[in-house]
């Protein structure tokens, strides 16, 4: 089956998107990237299954979720080698400013972070074992991060 991997070289904000909820929700495997959603936030995943398959009917439902398996050896080795999870999955990114907010979008469909509203001062909670990513976050957002998860 063809598959168009132009949204992630050059880094697309799709691409890095997609990259944000594979990190985040993924299942990394030796020569396919799965994501799975439940069918309430599952329909992003056919709009991923057109940007890279040109249709939506590569979206599995199981059970109640959507399931979108991307098998590529190559695309699983970029994302585990250039510029992905590695085995403990930290991230392993170098992202370029002007994407870094749809790959955190993405990281955030994949439920990895937390909005916390309080009436007077709103927060954003990201949870993360990558300091790596905090660390582009804040940078990104010009607030101090102390090197805590």
């Amino acid at each position: 089956m063809k598959k168009n991997f132009s949204i992630f070289n050059p880094l697309t904000y799709d691409g890095a998107y997609i990259l944000g909820l594979i990190c985040s929700d993924g299942n990394l495997k030796d020569n396919s990237v799965e994501i799975t959603r439940n069918k309430n936030a599952g329909r992003v995943l056919f709009h991923i299954a057109r940007l890279i398959f040109g249709k939506e009917d590569v979206v599995r439902e199981v059970g109640n979720e959507f399931v979108l398996t991307i098998a590529d050896k190559e695309f699983a080795e970029y994302v585990r080698y250039s510029g992905g999870i590695s085995s403990s999955r930290s991230l392993i990114f170098d992202l370029p400013s002007p994407v870094l907010w749809s790959f955190i979008c993405g990281y955030f469909e994949g439920r990895a972070g937390e909005f916390k509203y309080d009436y007077q001062y709103p927060e954003i909670w990201i949870a993360s074992h990558s300091h790596r990513l905090l660390e582009h976050i804040a940078a990104y957002w010009n607030v101090d991060y102390k090197g805590e998860d």
